[in-house]
């Protein structure tokens, strides 16, 4: 009998060990697989690690891609360098996961209009309809293939963090290839965002918002975005920001600023 006990321990105590070993591939593979479904793009992540405890299972992952489909020429759409996870154990254990903190640091948006004018942002899955619909009714209604996807992301987040640092634009359908570096240099924090696509939305928008080239440039349509953030953030304030952004294009540096230094002193109620 003791002998027995003896080796129900020690299969219990190697059955943790190589839960413990294998416990960061594990989260590194289902987030991959996760996002792939959500964004109906390749996902790839260099490192994840995963920290338990009574109160919050933390993921730290390390160099996230969301990769281009096959059709453009280079692989990279989207890089962030470190993306942190926070979900409340307790709600976990009820069966409905919670996020006590995301935190998103967007290193480089790579926008890539291919040698048949295809856009390579028109692909990612929770933006398709919201971007890229001519007509709005149509965009707002979602098949039963987006709605079964969305179910993989439900998990409301109690905190955001989102970092940006720049947006790279470059068009294939020209000789030579165009190239344009647009620093974003952004930091914005939000509470109780409702799922994953809110994130998305939220990350887009303010991408987008603010500047008023690229959405000409691409003939992006940003209604049905805007009113999907809407209850998020103050995009009356990001309106003043876009106007800022294509007096930037046009006016003397030393001017724009003094401008820019003038409209930043308007306080919140004329924003509003």
């Amino acid at each position: 009998m003791k002998k027995i006990l003896i080796v129900l321990i020690l299969l219990i105590l190697l059955k943790a060990a190589v839960l413990f070993v294998f416990k960061d591939i594990g989260a590194k593979i289902i987030i991959e697989k996760t996002l792939e479904k959500f964004s109906d793009l390749d996902v790839s992540i260099k490192k994840a690690k995963l920290n338990i405890s009574l109160q919050v299972v933390s993921i730290y992952i390390t160099d996230l891609m969301v990769h281009n489909p096959s059709s453009f020429p280079e692989k990279e759409m989207i890089t962030f360098p470190s993306v942190i996870m926070k979900v409340k154990t307790e709600s976990i254990l009820k069966g409905k996961p919670r996020f006590e903190l995301l935190s998103i640091y967007m290193k480089n948006l790579n926008i890539i209009k291919s040698d048949s004018n295809d856009l390579n942002i028109s692909k990612i899955g929770p933006l398709k309809k919201k971007l890229f619909s001519e007509n709005l009714q149509d965009a707002k209604t979602e098949d039963k293939t987006n709605a079964k996807k969305s179910l993989l992301s439900v998990y409301p987040i109690e905190k955001l963090n989102i970092k940006i640092d720049k947006i790279t634009f470059k068009d294939y359908s020209v000789f030579p290839v165009l190239v344009k570096e647009i620093e974003v240099n952004m930091e914005a924090s939000y509470n109780d965002i409702k799922d994953l696509e809110s994130v998305c939305d939220v990350l887009f928008y303010k991408i987008f918002s603010v500047n008023s080239y690229l959405l000409k440039l691409l003939d992006i349509n940003l209604n049905l975005l805007k009113n999907a953030v809407s209850k998020i953030i103050n995009t009356t304030a990001d309106v003043l920001n876009s106007g800022t952004d294509a007096l930037k294009q046009i006016l003397p540096n030393t001017v724009f600023k003094e401008l820019n230094k003038n409209i930043k002193n308007i306080p919140e109620t004329v924003k509003q």
